[in-house]
């Protein structure tokens, strides 16, 4: 699970331009409908406790899913690679157990009070009980992915999972640091979001017998799908609305987490300007959204940080060529396209 970033092929992908702004996600997730049902049987059935106060915060977590996306990568592509089989259902309850448990955590650390439209859980209840239902989480997904007849799926939702904690860690350490390097951003995003991805669609292709070689595009598109999937939250978390997103916005702003709209605008404003930048990134927290819009737009900011996403889209669909042609593909072409066109 360590494949490095291929560079953009030459050959282009039909302009992303041409592709219709809004993606009926419903229709995407056709061809795994019954599969996706079976997972959620199986994340409820995950998500329980014989303890009324316990089973109570456990099932809270299993109430804020939203769109399933990691789950529906394993099964989708396992349908275009062979045929979705007890260890695909098994793996994709798995990989959003993991994700559930980084939200959970997410939401601690950003002090969100907001997901799918819901409170969050250290809100509804307290920061421990957020902590401890984190833990529960992602030994709930180790234990089941040791259930596997082959040790594979520990080993890679293992490392996964590392990467994912590690970036969130390295985050951690760029708080308030607005000199970071956009590579050493897009490490991070690589890390935190997009090899939970990569995993997902890895282990939906290895579930089904698939070659090595078509197991590895499907990890590289997963992490492509990933970074775009990602840079896009960075967008909405300065672009977006509250309510049709559905969770807190502006909180990287507030919490001083250098991403890619504000590390533009720093490199693209002249010397006599980046320390009045600085000064308002150092400033009040809650006066930094407004302040700073006249500069993201001034320095097209919002224009640049879509069209950055969307080359990780154009790789993620090239990589896609390598499965074999199936409406699972078509499916999976469709939420890589939805990756930066969801509801802003």
């Amino acid at each position: 699970m360590n494949i490095p970033m291929k560079s953009l092929p030459a050959s282009p992908v039909p302009q992303l331009q041409d592709t219709p702004p809004t993606i009926d996600v419903a229709r995407a997730l056709s061809p795994v409908r019954n599969d996706l049902q079976k997972v959620e049987q199986l994340l409820r059935a995950s998500m329980r406790s014989n303890d009324p106060y316990a089973d109570a915060l456990i099932g809270y977590s299993w109430s804020l899913g939203g769109k399933r996306l990691r789950p529906s990568l394993a099964l989708l592509t396992a349908q275009a690679t062979g045929h979705v089989n007890e260890t695909t259902l098994r793996l994709a309850t798995v990989v959003e157990l993991i994700h559930t448990a980084t939200l959970v955590h997410d939401d601690v650390l950003d002090g969100a009070s907001m997901r799918r439209n819901m409170p969050t859980v250290h809100t509804q209840w307290d920061t421990n009980c957020s902590i401890l239902l984190g833990d529960f989480l992602f030994t709930e997904a180790y234990y089941q992915a040791s259930l596997c007849d082959s040790p594979i799926p520990s080993r890679w939702i293992g490392a996964a999972a590392k990467q994912t904690c590690e970036g969130e860690i390295r985050q951690r350490g760029t708080i308030d640091h607005w000199n970071l390097h956009v590579e050493s951003y897009l490490d991070i995003l690589r890390a935190k979001t997009a090899e939970l991805c990569a995993v997902s669609t890895a282990l939906g292709a290895w579930s089904t017998g698939a070659t090595t070689e078509t197991t590895e595009a499907a990890e590289r598109f997963g992490r492509y799908l990933g970074l775009a999937f990602q840079i896009y939250d960075d967008w909405l978390d300065l672009w977006g609305d509250d309510k049709l997103v559905g969770k807190s916005l502006g909180t990287d702003l507030q919490t001083g987490k250098p991403t890619l709209p504000i590390l533009h605008l720093l490199s693209d404003c002249s010397d006599k300007d980046r320390p009045k930048i600085l000064s308002i990134l150092h400033g009040d927290a809650g006066e930094r959204m407004t302040q700073l819009r006249p500069w993201l737009d001034h320095a097209n900011a919002s224009e640049f940080t879509l069209e950055f996403a969307k080359k990780f889209v154009r790789q993620a669909l090239v990589e896609l060529q390598n499965l074999p042609p199936s409406q699972a593909t078509d499916s999976l072409r469709a939420l890589t396209y939805y990756s930066v066109n969801r509801p802003k």
